[in-house]
């Protein structure tokens, strides 16, 4: 039951962004911290960018040591 708290959560955040325009490109365990009263917390929007709308496309990559496909 935790567990599905905690991500109903993540998914929230990563929603409310897209809803305002915020692509969120470094979603990792390091950047969502626990914060007051069980929430979260996602840190370090250096990686993210802001899209005008659904035809922009974000052409490149962005990565974190780690944490990038192999076949990129």
């Amino acid at each position: 039951a935790h567990l599905w708290l905690v991500a109903k959560q993540l998914f929230e955040a990563v929603e409310f962004m897209h809803q305002h325009g915020v692509a969120y490109l470094d979603l990792k365990p390091q950047n969502i911290l626990p914060a007051d009263g069980g929430r979260l917390s996602i840190i370090d929007f250096n990686r993210s960018v802001r899209v005008k709308g659904t035809e922009t496309m974000f052409r490149g990559t962005v990565d974190t040591t780690g944490y990038l496909a192999p076949e990129v």
